[in-house]
Formats: structure tokens, sequence, C-alpha cells
């Protein structure tokens, strides 16, 4: 018997790019190096990762009435992750973490928690199943 899981958290979408420099302040510059737009957050990947070693999870997260959020809710359905307690907000956009790796140096990460912000305790305890709400 499958085993189900929640997954109680973030939903993100990563941006990645590589570049050889920082552009200086008020400066534009053009760089080859790549960019790559990938789905994250911890609850989002666990609850991914889970569906692949053929347990049962269940998401419990929030994320933006936005293109991203889209993209997010077709993985969970493709991924056959429960979104019963996926809300989507109206109010935030889906959260987005950029970050810029640059040649020789540390990584770089800007976070906008956006529809994050919204997951409260309350929340949580609103959206979870009765069985589930004494883990809250």
């Amino acid at each position: 018997m499958k085993q189900k899981i929640l997954a109680i958290g973030s939903a993100d979408i990563y941006i990645n790019m590589d570049m050889a420099q920082l552009p200086a302040a008020g400066e534009t510059v053009s760089d080859d190096g790549g960019v790559t737009v990938t789905n994250g957050g911890k609850a989002s990947n666990t609850a991914v990762a889970l569906s692949r070693l053929e347990a049962k999870p269940l998401l419990c997260a929030r994320v933006g009435d936005d293109a991203y959020g889209k993209r997010l809710a077709r993985l969970y359905k493709e991924s056959r992750i429960d979104i019963s307690y996926l809300e989507i907000d109206k109010s935030l956009r889906t959260g987005v973490t950029v970050t810029i790796n640059e040649k020789d140096s540390a990584p770089r990460k800007i976070l906008y928690r956006g529809a994050n912000t919204n997951i409260t305790p309350r929340m949580l305890y609103a959206l979870c199943p009765v069985s589930l709400r004494q883990y809250i």
C-alpha cells in the first residue's frame, strides 16, 4: 500500500542565470551564459520526489493566480500529487527565486516569497484534513 505523506510549505519558480560578470550600478550588460527556469520550493520538491518514489503525496501550499502558479499546478497533476490543499492566491504572485551565478564567485540570490507569505498556521489548520490537524 502506498503511504500518504503531507508536504507543507513553499512552492516556487527558480530562475538561474550564469554570467561572466555582473553589471555595475546603472550598467546594462548582455551575456550568453544561459538562463534556466525550473520548478522549486521545499514542499514542492518534496512532493515531486515522493511521487517519484511511488508514495501518495499531498501538497499544502499557495501559488499565485499567474502563469507560474499554473505551471506548478500542471506539474503536480502530471506527477499525481494530491493538490486538494493547494490554494491559489488572488492577491500575490507565485514565489520566485532568481540566482545569478557569476564566474569565479559565490551565487547571488534574490527571493520574492509572494504567495508563500500567506501560508500561516491558521491557513494550514483550515486546509488540512481533520485527521492531520493534530500535527499543526
